[in-house]
């Protein structure tokens, strides 16, 4: 594709993520045009309309006009609505490289069905998986290089229950595990659930194929929001304190990085890594990259997931 023009995006699903997250980016960009949003909500449309005039504005995915480079899918996912799925496949369809929200679906047989679209195709289909973008843990994999690994441990918790949570929130670390660790060949699962069914609490023991052992761990009832990760091998540690600061420690030996301290108090977008995602994910429209999290990549993500859910069973 020449890329002497701007790559011209259309931006499916126009709600909070959209407004404080992606559009901001994409704003800040260099060649980047966004030129179409596709939103259910009629109100939504007509403010959108007012403020980006130049910008089709669609209520339905088949409205969207000729000449686009690339979707983003950014339509909720949440109880009783699986938002990805149906917007993925007819914009593949389309012909449209998409980099979609995580979770691709509630359903791992949407997942691979997503997965087979974009490889039958040869259409370029991405998930969100921007731990592996994220500054503090781009910087601790760079510290910790090709050094064998042992254990890696992960949490992610917080306060307040909602709805599959290992799927739409866990999901973050999980992929960030299998990318640190490597594929997983056995596991151990304990999952406590309310009445309602919603996750609060997981426990999870993995035994990864190169034989290094992985923990991971989630309370939704933590006094606090919190998400760490370490990683110990070949006489050395890692430390992730996310998004704020990182460690690498071996002996007396120790470095640290902390993001905010180079430039005050950076955008949550590029604190979380959102920034180089989208820029990898152009780069990827553009031929410039290959994408590090293609279909296949985060399928098995989705399918780690759903064998931890499988492991502990429905109780």
């Amino acid at each position: 594709m020449a890329m002497a023009r701007s790559v011209r995006v259309a931006v499916v699903g126009c709600g909070n993520m959209a407004e404080n997250v992606y559009l901001a980016v994409l704003d800040r960009m260099e060649q980047v045009e966004v030129a179409a949003f596709v939103e259910i909500d009629a109100a939504k449309r007509e403010a959108l309309a007012r403020r980006r005039p130049a910008a089709a504005v669609c209520e339905r995915v088949g409205e969207l006009p000729e000449g686009l480079d690339a979707a983003l899918v950014l339509t909720p996912v949440r109880e009783g609505l699986d938002g990805h799925y149906e917007p993925v496949l007819e914009l593949l369809d389309r012909g449209l490289p998409v980099l979609c929200e995580k979770p691709l679906s509630l359903r791992l047989e949407r997942v691979r069905e997503m997965c087979a679209r974009s490889h039958g195709s040869g259409r370029l289909l991405m998930m969100t998986a921007n731990r592996r973008f994220c500054p503090v843990y781009v910087w601790a994999r760079e510290q910790w290089g090709e050094r064998g690994l042992s254990q890696l441990y992960a949490e992610k918790s917080g306060r307040g229950t909602f709805a599959h949570e290992l799927i739409t929130n866990s999901i973050h670390l999980l992929d960030a595990l299998r990318w640190w660790g490597g594929e997983v060949a056995s596991m151990q699962a304990l999952i406590r659930r309310n009445d309602a069914g919603h996750e609060l609490g997981t426990l999870v023991l993995l035994e990864f194929e190169t034989g290094a052992h992985g923990v991971y761990r989630m309370s939704r009832e933590a006094g606090q929001w919190l998400e760490r990760m370490e990683a110990h091998g070949r006489g050395a540690t890692i430390r992730v304190e996310a998004p704020h600061r990182a460690y690498f420690v071996a002996g007396e030996h120790v470095r640290s990085f902390a993001p905010d301290d180079h430039r005050w108090l950076l955008p949550e977008p590029e604190r979380w890594g959102f920034d180089e995602q989208i820029a990898h994910f152009l780069a990827c429209v553009r031929g410039a990259e290959q994408p590090q999290v293609d279909a296949a990549e985060a399928l098995r993500t989705h399918e780690l997931i759903f064998a931890i859910l499988e492991a502990a069973g429905p109780g």
